[in-house]
């Protein structure tokens, strides 16, 4: 075995590491900026229009939101489904409520679900009361600005409700109504939203007090709000929001301002 000699220094200078640079790729910097960019979202501080990341050209620029986050659409705009639509609730209501200004444009669904709304204008088997207690229940539950706004407002005028009683039913809090079948009503949907199991007396409470007819009345009605709600909080639809004014459409303001008196 060969030895190193004594004498003989080993060097402690390490040798000097290769750096080595990576040369320009357009391509590949143009694709990191693109998604880096695009995944921001960048958007022109003067103007809000949406930019292209790799160009000094703008984008076209979004279209106005008039209902939350729904655009809606004038009626030289819409499509025959659309007008299809609004003629069915103009028919049917005189007007185009709220959540409707969004469900336009799905014609199927609205041919749908119209005439549930619709069998609670008529044909319910529940006093409009009875109705405003599931229906705020339902809307403050599923966080819904302006349903739960415009029928906190309806309850008091149409249905009667006192306003400590509707502000308790919007804020979640415990309340009370001394008609039995308005009592029932809170205790069931209240119930059902939590979601909670029905006890068999409270079951039986609703059958002696509203028969299954107002039974499954409140039932769907629960349902039928509750994709109103989601909807409405869906596309964040503010409380008192207008909406976009069309010929032939009476707006929130003025059917509010032509409404019957306060019921005693």
């Amino acid at each position: 075995m060969r030895k190193s000699p004594r004498n003989c220094k080993v060097s402690s200078k390490k040798s000097p590491r290769m750096t080595v640079i990576r040369q320009p790729n357009d391509d590949f910097d143009r694709i990191r900026l693109t998604r880096l960019l695009g995944s921001l979202k960048l958007r022109s501080r003067n103007l809000g229009k949406i930019l292209d990341p790799m160009s000094n050209q703008r984008a076209i620029e979004p279209r106005p939101t008039t209902f939350g986050r729904y655009a809606e659409r004038t009626l030289e705009e819409m499509s025959d489904d659309e007008k299809a639509s609004r003629n069915l609730l103009l028919d049917g209501r005189g007007m185009v409520p709220g959540p409707y200004k969004i469900l336009l444009q799905n014609r199927k669904l609205v041919e749908a679900i119209f005439p549930l709304a619709q069998h609670y204008h008529s044909g319910s088997s529940l006093s409009k009361g009875e109705i405003e207690i599931a229906v705020l229940l339902t809307t403050s539950k599923w966080m819904s600005a302006y349903a739960t706004g415009e029928h906190e407002w309806i309850a008091e005028r149409f249905g009667g409700l006192p306003p400590d009683a509707v502000g308790a039913l919007v804020a979640g809090l415990a309340t009370t109504f001394d008609d039995p079948r308005q009592r029932v009503i809170y205790d069931l949907s209240r119930a059902l939203l939590e979601p909670r199991i029905i006890p068999q007396r409270l079951y039986d409470r609703a059958i002696d007090l509203l028969g299954h007819t107002g039974l499954t009345d409140v039932i769907a009605i629960i349902g039928y709000f509750t994709t109103v709600a989601m909807t409405l909080r869906a596309y964040d639809v503010p409380a008192h929001a207008e909406g976009l004014e069309r010929p032939g459409e009476p707006t929130l303001a003025a059917l509010k301002a032509r409404a019957a008196p306060p019921l005693k």
